[in-house]
């Protein structure tokens, strides 16, 4: 069984030990997940399920507010590129 220390921390020390341990794994799980083929762009749909919101219309909202906007189209259904999704997935966990 392992030892569980408590110690206090600062926000930043915290933050910065987080950035230290999991940006490396999300890159790993980037650079595999481009190996595995996924795709370059995602539906609405796709975004919505990976960003956990039950609404399409919180995307709209989003685009509104240039927090994550598509930059492609597939007719006249909007495309977000992939990389844009986790960059905003990867900043919104760092600014809470």
């Amino acid at each position: 069984m392992e030892k569980l220390i408590l110690t206090q921390v600062t926000v930043n020390e915290l933050l910065e030990s987080l950035i230290k341990n999991l940006l490396p794994r999300l890159e790993k799980i980037i650079l595999s997940s481009k190996e595995e083929g996924i795709k370059e762009y995602l539906t609405s749909e796709e975004v919505a399920e990976l960003c956990n919101i039950k609404s399409l219309s919180t995307l709209w909202n989003w685009k509104e507010k240039n927090v994550l906007v598509p930059t492609a189209r597939a007719g006249r259904k909007p495309l977000y590129k992939y990389q844009d999704v986790i960059d905003y997935l990867e900043n919104k966990s760092i600014d809470q």
